[in-house]
């Protein structure tokens, strides 16, 4: 079940590093159309209007694809190190996955038979686990 749980880690960083390079190249493309557009027709109200909207789209989707990005990694990175409140999160993030075909529907069925069976518990159990010093 080791092996299920850091794989499961390993899959959570690489989901959200992939979301976290997704939003920056959603930034650079349509931030770089803004800019063309701008140098284009830099008097042209119609241009300058356009660029603004297309600048503001281009922030919101990088928000929103970084706030859901991040969350995966920090729970990847947990789980890797099988901390109790990784698996929290994961299950969490598991539920919100399951909307997102076909991989993030794929790993949230994953993520549930991992961190759900009885082997998980023993990793995760706080109690069970050596000091560090």
């Amino acid at each position: 079940m080791r092996d299920h749980v850091r794989l499961l880690g390993a899959l959570y960083v690489a989901l959200g590093a992939m979301g976290v390079l997704g939003a920056m190249i959603t930034l650079m493309v349509l931030g770089g159309v803004a800019g063309i557009l701008t140098a284009v027709a830099p008097n042209e109200h119609e241009a300058g209007m356009a660029a603004l909207i297309l600048a503001a789209v281009g922030t919101g989707l990088f928000a929103v694809l970084l706030v859901m990005s991040v969350p995966n990694i920090i729970a990847g990175v947990g789980l890797l190190g099988f901390r109790p409140w990784a698996r929290v999160l994961a299950l969490i993030l598991c539920a919100l996955n399951l909307l997102s075909l076909p991989f993030g529907t794929a790993l949230g069925i994953y993520g549930f038979w991992v961190l759900m069976s009885g082997g998980a518990d023993e990793l995760f159990d706080v109690g069970s686990r050596p000091a560090r010093g």
